[in-house]
């Protein structure tokens, strides 16, 4: 099917799965109504996961996990007094007691082979083509279900795209493929946890980027100048070898 508006109310069952931020069952909802044809796109996937955004920030118990209420901030008594920088983990090691005593008790957290190196080489193919065919021009931002244009605003103000940037949910395949791999390494359900509600990512904090050294950027935090009700987790996930003094 075509990325063509999609009517909520045409579909049963999608509102409830919608409302659960089930998008697994909202787009297997789109795709049996079209089976006949092409199935959904990844964009009209990217397209229900942002109704289901709306839907949670809407909804007044916004908690993710329901049978496990946690205080906010989260508190661990892990910590690593050896390190003589930020803490390093193996993927192995990931969960959401490390995350949190990283990032509560030394401020950030390494996690060393999060992607696999062949993803993060095909991914890093796949960026490079998509800024090659001048991704990011407008052609194909990111629309609502109703066909309007996500953040609009931010987009006017020509602050989502820069040299070496895209926005990922403007490039839905590869979108679906980032999320289907921090889903593996079970990142997804540790940020649920920590946020203590439904994660969610930013379309204008959540980018694809090819930087050279020379570019005024580097790694940095996003999120505390949201306010302090706003709960955030910054992951920075590198594709190639950054060096000791690179940005």
């Amino acid at each position: 099917m075509s990325d063509q508006a999609i009517v909520v109310a045409e579909y049963s069952g999608l509102s409830d799965f919608l409302d659960a931020g089930d998008i697994a069952a909202a787009t297997a909802t789109v795709t049996k109504r079209h089976e006949a044809n092409a199935p959904p796109s990844a964009r009209v996937s990217m397209q229900l996961r942002h109704e289901a955004f709306k839907r949670a920030r809407a909804s007044a118990v916004p908690t993710h996990h329901e049978d496990q209420q946690i205080d906010w901030p989260p508190t661990s008594q892990r910590s690593w007094p050896e390190a003589s920088g930020i803490p390093e983990i193996g993927v192995s090691e990931l969960d959401l007691d490390s995350v949190v005593g990283g990032v509560r008790n030394h401020g950030a957290l390494i996690v060393r082979g999060l992607f696999s190196e062949s993803f993060a080489t095909a991914l890093r193919s796949e960026i490079d083509a998509e800024l090659a065919t001048g991704a990011g021009t407008g052609q194909a931002e990111l629309a609502d279900l109703a066909g309007q244009p996500v953040s609009p605003v931010f987009r006017e103000n020509g602050r989502v795209f820069f040299d070496g940037q895209v926005a990922t949910a403007d490039v839905p395949v590869l979108a679906e493929s980032v999320l289907a791999e921090f889903t593996a390494t079970g990142l997804v359900d540790i940020v649920g946890y920590y946020l203590g509600e439904r994660p969610a990512l930013s379309l204008e904090k959540w980018t694809l980027r090819r930087v050279p050294p020379t570019t005024n950027s580097s790694w940095h935090q996003d999120g505390a100048f949201l306010g302090a009700d706003v709960r955030t987790l910054n992951v920075w996930v590198a594709l190639s070898d950054c060096g000791e003094t690179a940005s």
